[in-house]
């Protein structure tokens, strides 16, 4: 709003739209009770070869009966700024600076390419725009030979991590145990750099890119073995006794190459993406050396013998060490002996392939198919295991995966791919088919979809949405979603999704 005012002229355009949302579940009618956009804003201005772009939005989640018990304040509605960048136009090419979100990629969904921004998981479900986060970037757009080869480059100075539900029983796309922020290791240098190139022609385009950035969720890293050092009377640190094992997690520093295509044809179109992952855990000794366990009170069960009843100030926990008898006075660790730091630096490569056909039919109708699969390479997979050297680890009181075994590493390290595509989560191969129709003089689009798991199971995911424009900027959509299981598979994503079955209704006037 303050953006509209301020540079209100005939150059500037507002647009959005108001939504009102509805979902209930198939298994008991009971609301679905998670975030939505109830309100976007789109604000663009232009100035001669100055562009100032912002989108904003207005997330809303419902109250619940008992919220008042618990909080007295009344604001379910948050405030989002999605993007807000400004663009520079050459004569060729362009430049921008702020939030944004960026698409690569050739195929609509899914794309194992489109890795520049984080995800929103709330939103995983939705279109592709409405699942991203905006990066904090600068990038350029460069087009030579008559606008036919487009080179482009972004580069993000910080991390960008995926927004992941904590602890919502409501929705069932959230990470499978809890990672305190205590336990993630800090990334040194969290740059992200990417480079594109695009060739087009009479018949469709292929791009060329590369991406390196950081994971966008955490993955396990390995141990530390901590002690407990405490202030004597002479305000001197010194040993105190006692050890404990905290699990640590990292971001891994991910490197991909991709290519990318568009053919078009008379009677169809062919759309791809293909993308080799090299991933690393770079933390090392130095890392998980001066990583604290538990810098102030209240930080949970990190180190099992932390008194909450002490100051932070008085005692503090440091990575243990085979010789205890010289203490730095400044920072509470042990000076000399092998430290008892397990950094597991993992390595692993893996590739992810999207292939999509699009058909349009006569009578309005069209047919969309999407392959997807995920290939994770187990000869290029390697971890350090501090267990071939006879180490023993103890760990009474931390969330671990099910069925780990501290002992025995290769139960505890399931590789899963940090970045790429996004349904990648709930199975490494997919097929998707979509029929679409328009009717009432094309107001109305039906379609029918349906995700199956060609993998592990007979999942499946099939919805049904109805689309009608009832005019003046007024749609209202009704969707139907089933998510079907399988019986006979264990530790199954779409068992654990069934009962995100839902009905959903929803009213959004465009402006």
């Amino acid at each position: 709003l303050f953006i509209t005012t301020s540079f209100a002229s005939m150059n500037t355009v507002v647009k959005g739209d108001i939504s009102f949302y509805y979902m209930q579940r198939l298994s008991n009618q009971s609301l679905v009770n998670i975030p939505f956009r109830m309100l976007n804003l789109d604000v663009m201005h232009q100035n001669n070869n100055f562009d100032v772009n912002g989108k904003f939005a207005l997330e809303y989640r419902n109250r619940k009966d008992v919220d008042f018990m618990a909080s007295s304040d009344p604001i379910d509605i948050n405030t989002v700024l999605r993007e807000l960048y400004i663009t520079y136009y050459l004569k060729n090419g362009e430049i921008s600076l702020g939030k944004k979100i960026y698409t690569w990629g050739s195929v609509d969904e899914n794309s194992p390419i489109d890795i520049v921004n984080a995800y929103d998981n709330y939103y995983l479900l939705i279109g592709s725009t409405e699942r991203k986060l905006g990066s904090y970037s600068m990038s350029f757009d460069y087009y030579i030979n008559n606008g036919t080869l487009k080179l482009s480059g972004v580069y993000a100075p910080m991390h960008n991590a995926t927004r992941y539900p904590m602890n919502d029983n409501e929705y069932e796309f959230g990470l499978p145990i809890t990672i305190l922020p205590s336990q993630i290791l800090t990334i040194e240098k969290p740059a992200e750099i990417g480079f594109s190139m695009q060739q087009s022609f009479n018949r469709g385009d292929v791009t060329f890119s590369y991406f390196r950035g950081y994971n966008r969720v955490p993955s396990f890293s390995g141990f530390n073995e901590y002690t407990r050092v405490e202030k004597n009377n002479q305000d001197q640190w010194e040993w105190d006794g006692g050890t404990f094992i905290d699990l640590l997690y990292s971001y891994h520093l991910t490197e991909a190459s991709n290519i990318g295509g568009v053919f078009l044809f008379d009677d169809f179109t062919i759309r791809f993406d293909y993308a080799l992952f090299k991933s690393y855990d770079e933390q090392d000794m130095e890392e998980y050396f001066n990583h604290d366990c538990l810098s102030g009170i209240g930080y949970g069960y990190s180190c099992t013998g932390h008194l909450i009843d002490q100051s932070p100030l008085t005692y503090k926990y440091v990575v243990n060490s085979d010789d205890i008898s010289q203490i730095n006075q400044e920072t509470g660790n042990f000076v000399n002996g092998e430290y008892h730091s397990y950094p597991l630096r993992q390595k692993a490569e893996y590739s992810q392939q999207t292939f999509q056909l699009e058909l349009p039919l006569s009578d309005n109708y069209q047919i969309n198919m999407q392959y997807f699969r995920y290939k994770f390479y187990d000869n290029k997979f390697s971890f350090d295991d501090p267990l071939d050297d006879g180490v023993t680890l103890v760990i009474p009181l931390l969330d671990l995966p099910d069925g780990c075994d501290v002992n025995d590493l290769e139960t505890c390290i399931y590789f899963n791919p940090g970045m790429g595509a996004p349904f990648a989560m709930l199975s490494s191969e997919t097929f998707f088919l979509s029929i679409e129709k328009t009717i009432l003089n094309d107001d109305l689009k039906v379609t029918l979809g349906s995700l199956m798991d060609l993998d592990k199971g007979f999942g499946e995911l099939v919805s049904f949405e109805a689309d009608y424009d009832i005019g003046n900027g007024l749609n209202t959509i009704l969707g139907i979603t089933k998510v079907v299981g399988d019986s006979e598979v264990d530790n199954y994503v779409f068992n654990e999704i069934e009962d995100f079955s839902n009905i959903r209704f929803e009213l959004k006037y465009n402006f």
